[in-house]
């Protein structure tokens, strides 16, 4: 039996400092990023409005900078999106949510510099995620899946026993219990670059393990599940353009090459 389609969130929030990519390209907000001629954002709004497993979009973001941009704006009334306000940090925007949403409602929760997102990555994401026996699921995909398609980029990964793999900014909250997560996200976002420093959060134990490399991934997730309460599980994707996110100037020109060069990406 086919799932019904779930509730998204789309965080589109600015940083307390702001961000230094919106600034240089002149735009409102760092969603509003031109990527290949278009905002960012629109892009992540189509993979979603694409996607059969995805039901309605919730944008967390500054309304009256969003509507700088008419297109995000007639893009927006188009596929039906609800805007809210955003909070400090993503992890507390998406606390926020769940305390709103209905409780036991699965969320998937992704970002407005998914630039590269498809709707057949958010599907296969969803479907995976749905299935998995777990409260909150987190999409990953492996650094030689990403390297193979996109050669010399730098991307961020945690390096286990059984190999890298980087964020895919694709996370399903599956429960009432999935909250606890969210919540330990907002304590560590702040170091969300540097992988260690996320790990060393969970114990020394935890830390040796991981720079001896004597973890698996699903070692890694079982210890994280039995720290904070919760049954967390990966899902992962076999798609490099599902780990690519617009951090830096670089990821721009990475981004925009792939989308100008590459005739079509799946989805």
């Amino acid at each position: 039996m086919t799932a019904p389609p779930i509730r998204t969130l789309l965080l589109a929030g600015e940083r307390p400092e702001g961000d230094p990519l919106a600034d240089r390209f002149g735009v409102a907000a760092k969603a509003l990023l031109p990527i290949a001629g278009r905002p960012m954002i629109l892009r992540v709004l189509d993979a979603l409005a694409g996607a059969s497993t995805v039901s309605s979009v919730v944008v967390s973001g500054a309304r009256t900078k969003l509507e700088t941009d008419a297109d995000v704006t007639k893009r927006m009334g188009q596929v039906d999106v609800e805007v809210i306000e955003s909070a400090k940090t993503p992890a507390t925007s998406v606390v926020a949510a769940l305390d709103a949403f209905p409780a036991d409602d699965p969320l998937l929760v992704t970002t407005a510099d998914h630039a590269l997102l498809s709707s057949e990555v958010v599907d296969h994401f969803v479907t995976a995620a749905l299935e998995a026996e777990a409260d909150v699921i987190v999409g990953l995909a492996r650094l030689e899946t990403v390297l193979e398609t996109f050669p010399g980029s730098r991307r961020t990964a945690f390096k286990f026993r059984d190999g890298a793999f980087c964020g895919c900014n694709l996370f399903l909250f599956k429960s009432r219990a999935a909250r606890r997560a969210a919540l330990t996200w907002r304590t560590v976002e702040t170091e969300r670059k540097r992988p260690l420093a996320i790990v060393r959060r969970f114990g020394l134990g935890t830390l040796l393990g991981y720079v001896l490399r004597r973890f698996t991934l699903q070692d890694a997730f079982t210890r994280f599940s039995k720290r904070i309460g919760i049954r967390a599980a990966p899902v992962i994707l076999p798609y490099a353009m599902a780990a690519v996110d617009v951090d830096r100037e670089a990821d721009v020109e990475l981004v925009t090459s792939a989308l100008e060069n590459t005739p079509r990406f799946p989805g």
